[in-house]
């Protein structure tokens, strides 16, 4: 399991009848260097985009910035000085479905080094219609990993959830989004 979900973590093709996925939907989106002026920045977004990312030489999602924020900014201040520090990502592995029922406005994929993939604007037109189906899948496929995982031995309920956890984690929620997610179901098991 922990070798499939790194493969795809990386945004590395996969088979199989799993998914979208959100690498499959993510766009180019303008990237800008910590140290670029806000001039430059501008200049990258053109007249279409309104955010960039701001990005390391080799890729490593840093910041983002929106275009108000630029438009508000002396243009030979440094991008660096303006960016909103660590948004939130997802990796290429996490299913697209899950974005659209989250309501996402626009979500940045990185790989699992933190490299960008690009971003994805879920609008709920490209993930599969049929969400019972998938929850339903993915609720039997829990239960056959708990069970897997814990064979004979009769888990507590503190067992069960750290097991849930660092398997949500493992498919690319933060740590605090698989906080959160456990303690909603636990409060509305329906």
């Amino acid at each position: 399991m922990d070798g499939k979900v790194d493969w795809m973590a990386y945004d590395l093709p996969v088979e199989g009848d799993d998914g979208p996925f959100a690498g499959e939907f993510a766009a180019e989106v303008p990237t800008v260097g910590p140290d670029d002026p806000v001039s430059s920045a501008r200049e990258r977004l053109g007249d279409g985009a309104d955010r960039a990312v701001v990005t390391t030489a080799d890729g490593v999602v840093l910041g983002l910035v929106e275009r108000s924020t630029l438009d508000e900014t002396p243009a030979d201040a440094p991008v660096a000085a303006v960016m909103k520090l660590s948004p939130s990502t997802v990796r290429p592995s996490v299913e697209y479905s899950t974005l659209v029922e989250q309501g996402s406005e626009h979500v940045l994929v990185t790989t699992s080094d933190g490299r960008l993939v690009g971003m994805v604007e879920p609008d709920g037109d490209g993930g599969d219609s049929s969400r019972g189906a998938d929850l339903e899948r993915d609720l039997l496929e829990t239960i056959e990993a708990v069970a897997e995982h814990f064979g004979d031995h009769d888990a507590s309920e503190d067992e069960i959830r750290t097991f849930l956890r660092d398997r949500l984690v493992a498919e690319g929620k933060s740590p605090e989004e698989a906080d959160r997610f456990l303690t909603a179901m636990a409060e509305d098991p329906d």
